[in-house]
């Protein structure tokens, strides 16, 4: 056996068992202090559900949820406030274009309601709709299920229809089709 030969077997070997003891300890620097693997991992962990402990009583302070404990379970769940408030997040975060064409909301909704009216229509420019007319927006984002949901959770479903739908014969007027053409 020649010295490289040698050398070469004594440098693998130093590298796998460096390797090894890498795989069996990771070292975390916590106030110059080292700690071992599971200790870590400890933390990690106390840290997530200290995290989650301080969103929901942040939840529970605006109201959105609300918990029971049953037993030595404890149960959370949505409060009306708090459905709205993420199906509002959802329609204004959705980022996913719709399948099936576009998003139509049309609204028929009666003058003694024009707070009603006037509340919905800048939601639907803050929610990046599109107006065509006064009572018809649109928006190329896939909202329809989270639309309806809130108008159902509002009662409003009575005056405002969300329709899904493909443009057959795009118009000049037509703002999908400017933007397009663009």
């Amino acid at each position: 056996m020649t010295t490289n030969t040698k050398i070469k077997i004594r440098s693998e070997t130093i590298r796998d068992e460096l390797l090894n003891l890498a795989e069996e300890f990771v070292f975390a620097f916590s106030h110059k202090n080292y700690m071992d693997f599971a200790q870590y991992k400890d933390m990690q962990h106390y840290a997530a559900v200290k995290e989650q402990r301080k969103l929901q009583q942040e939840l529970k302070r605006r109201k959105w949820i609300e918990t029971k404990t049953i037993g030595n379970r404890v149960m959370t769940r949505f409060t009306e406030q708090g459905w709205q408030h993420a199906l509002r997040r959802k329609i204004r975060t959705e980022t996913k274009i719709c399948k099936k064409g576009i998003c139509i909301v049309v609204f028929d909704i009666p003058e003694s309601e024009r707070f009603v009216r006037n509340v919905l229509r800048s939601f639907l420019k803050e929610w990046g709709f599109e107006k065509l007319q006064h009572s018809v927006w649109i928006t190329e984002r896939d909202v329809v299920k989270p639309m309806m949901l809130l108008l159902q959770r509002r009662g409003l479903d009575k005056w405002i229809r969300v329709i899904q739908g493909t443009v057959l014969k795009p118009s000049l007027l037509d703002p999908i089709h400017a933007r397009v053409t663009r």
